[in-house]
């Protein structure tokens, strides 16, 4: 009890520091989506996530989250977030930065990147539109580079009855956190078929399910993805109400491999490199293959022969397989 007193006590202090630093602490530019005056927090109560005490680490990451969402949701402070850390070296610097997850069910998921500058440490960016985290973790290559892998599940009960279990790997790149790689490891949409077509006979349901396994190698810089896709249909009617998991009877079956590699040309995590044929012309662009959408979920009713394509400018968008000519 005494020990859970002084700990108290001591985060006071730190509260205490913290409020100091706020009233002297001068602007200081960052990537525009920080207002001043920025969240300070003292580097006593940041070495205290480092600690083997599981309650001062616990009560450090409190009041963490506290200032923070003063910061960032004012409005629902009073709500029970749930809040994950990590240090992780992103921006490659003299020291780690502590990433810091709030994320508030049902659709609700932010990241933010604090930096130590100077005594203290300073929030130096944050995303805010992300869905509920439910992990988050370190990935460092055998180059030294360093990753932050998250996993986002999501369970929408209205329109399509979807349910995502998203893995993202992000990257720090032009003073941004960007998502270098990403994949539904679960994933299912129902729906009825009328919503395509009023006029659809007979009435009935599609379900889609994606079941992958995801290993990231440090070691080879690779991502290597296999499972199963699944197409069922079930009988429907005029009423909206999902039928039963053994009312819906399978349609078909395919297995699911692909192997991302890390391509420093691309600060991404691709399939393959190729060349995209301009139309009208005999120019040739250079382009990473970021997915093949015939292994996306949809393509199981509605076939896509096309790879979703970045180009040197970072624009990402979709070509027809027939226009990419891919290199040995």
């Amino acid at each position: 009890m005494l020990r859970k007193i002084l700990t108290q006590l001591f985060i006071f202090f730190l509260l205490f520091l913290t409020y100091m630093h706020l009233q002297s602490f001068k602007t200081v530019e960052t990537n525009g989506l920080i207002c001043n005056p920025l969240p300070v927090f003292p580097q006593l109560q940041i070495n205290m996530l480092k600690l083997n005490n599981e309650d001062m680490v616990n009560d450090a990451l409190k009041e963490t989250e506290k200032i923070l969402l003063k910061y960032l949701r004012p409005t629902l402070q009073d709500e029970a977030w749930e809040t994950k850390f990590v240090f992780a070296d992103l921006l490659a610097d003299e020291e780690p930065e502590v990433v810091v997850t709030l994320t508030l069910s049902p659709d609700t998921g932010i990241i933010t990147i604090l930096q130590k500058q100077n005594d203290h440490y300073i929030l130096l960016y944050y995303l805010d539109n992300l869905l509920p985290i439910t992990n988050l973790q370190k990935l460092k290559l055998t180059s030294g580079k360093e990753f932050l892998l998250t996993h986002e599940c999501h369970n929408e009960l209205t329109g399509a009855f979807c349910e995502t279990h998203m893995l993202k790997i992000w990257g720090w790149q032009n003073n941004n956190l960007k998502a270098v790689w990403a994949e539904n490891s679960y994933w299912e949409i129902n729906w009825l078929n009328t919503w395509e077509n009023p006029q659809a006979q007979p009435i009935k349901w599609h379900k889609l399910l994606q079941n992958l396994t995801v290993a990231c190698y440090s070691a080879s810089q690779t991502i290597e993805v296999t499972g199963k896709q699944s197409h069922y249909e079930a009988p429907g009617s005029t009423q909206v109400r999902l039928p039963k998991s053994s009312d819906f009877i399978l349609q078909k079956e395919r297995s699911i491999t692909a192997s991302y590699y890390w391509q420093d040309k691309w600060q991404s995590f691709v399939l393959a490199t190729g060349k995209l044929k301009q139309s009208g012309t005999n120019q040739l662009e250079d382009v990473a293959i970021l997915k093949d959408m015939e292994n996306y979920l949809e393509s199981m009713v509605k076939n896509k022969e096309q790879y979703q394509v970045m180009n040197k400018k970072g624009d990402i968008f979709l070509v027809n397989k027939e226009n990419v000519l891919l290199d040995d």
